[in-house]
């Protein structure tokens, strides 16, 4: 008896998780106080134990967790889920094709380089990086041969 009101008394807190992004808005609108609404509204960095967030998304098969994998969502969950509080404190509608879009084209980028990395191929930061990659490869006779290729080409250089 004692246990039944106990978890009636704490359920909705502690064991109560969103099963998707809707629910947790109003999941964080319930818990949070206005004092930690206003900080996150401002942008202010907070602690997501104070929120719950981290509880939710902790354990790999809670209900969130496995919503935003399905979504393709694997990293930065935490982000995701206070950018959208954020947007609905601001009176923003949801919308979470265009929410997860940045993260995804993130995501994408970095199971790219990854695999680049773990096959052994060297991606280059920016177009100096690989040019100075490059540079290391060529032995002398091949720069040579470029430089002649080259200003054949544009006889300006």
């Amino acid at each position: 008896m004692k246990y039944c009101l106990w978890l009636l008394l704490m359920g909705s807190s502690v064991y109560a998780q969103p099963k998707n992004m809707k629910e947790a808005m109003v999941y964080l609108d319930r818990e949070c106080a206005d004092s930690l609404k206003t900080v996150i509204k401002e942008g202010i960095p907070v602690d997501l134990r104070d929120i719950k967030i981290a509880d939710w998304l902790d354990n790999r098969k809670s209900k969130l967790n496995r919503y935003l994998l399905h979504k393709g969502i694997h990293t930065e969950q935490k982000v995701i889920i206070i950018t959208a509080y954020k947007d609905h404190l601001l009176g923003k509608p949801l919308d979470e094709d265009v929410l997860y879009t940045p993260w995804l084209k993130l995501e994408e980028k970095h199971h790219r380089d990854t695999a680049a990395y773990l096959k052994g191929t060297y991606i280059p930061k920016d177009l100096n990086d690989a040019i100075v990659q490059i540079d290391k490869m060529w032995d002398d006779k091949t720069k040579q041969q470029n430089k002649k290729i080259a200003y054949l080409l544009d006889p300006k250089t």
